[in-house]
């Protein structure tokens, strides 16, 4: 990607190509992400959660993702 290399992510873009949705975009990320916390309880799960440290290590290419996933144990509330 040309240009200034300290800009790590723009999902969006930027400047006069920026995406015209982006205010969409993110509404609709917050209200997911507010259904899924009130729909469902969280918790870390019992195996591999003896108080180590999370390994929040990213891999680079052309969509970043963790080294090692977040694990959770999710269900539903009652």
């Amino acid at each position: 990607m040309p240009g200034p290399k300290d800009i790590r992510m723009l999902p969006f873009g930027a400047g006069t190509r920026h995406c015209p949705a982006m205010g969409l975009g993110l509404v609709h990320v917050r209200l997911l992400l507010a259904a899924l916390v009130r729909a469902f309880q969280w918790a870390v799960p019992a195996t591999g959660a003896g108080g180590a440290p999370v390994d929040l290590t990213e891999v680079d290419g052309f969509v970043k993702h963790m080294k090692t996933p977040l694990m959770a144990r999710i269900t539903p509330r009652t």
